[in-house]
């Protein structure tokens, strides 16, 4: 599976604390190396809202969401966040 990383992500990414950090690399490390998103083992849900053609995705990783959208067989990894945070800017 294709992984993109927007901006975005990377700049939310460098504001976390390095534990987290560590945590959150390892299942999109896992991800790369998968065939489908459901074949790492990691809490996934489908997100309502955007355009008909994506699907939205968030992943949970501890207190922390992952927000994606997903494009065929791409993977578009665009903001992590909060629990409380999260949903005010995703999607």
């Amino acid at each position: 599976m294709e992984v993109i990383i927007k901006k975005s992500y990377v700049k939310d990414i460098a504001e976390l604390p390095d534990d987290i950090k560590l945590q959150i690399k390892q299942p999109i490390l896992l991800l790369e190396n998968a065939d489908h998103i459901f074949d790492i083992n990691t809490d996934l849900k489908y997100l309502e809202g955007g355009p008909k053609n994506e699907k939205y995705l968030r992943f949970r990783i501890g207190r922390y969401n992952i927000g994606a959208i997903l494009r065929d067989t791409t993977l578009i990894l665009v903001v992590v966040g909060s629990k409380g945070d999260f949903y005010k800017n995703f999607p």
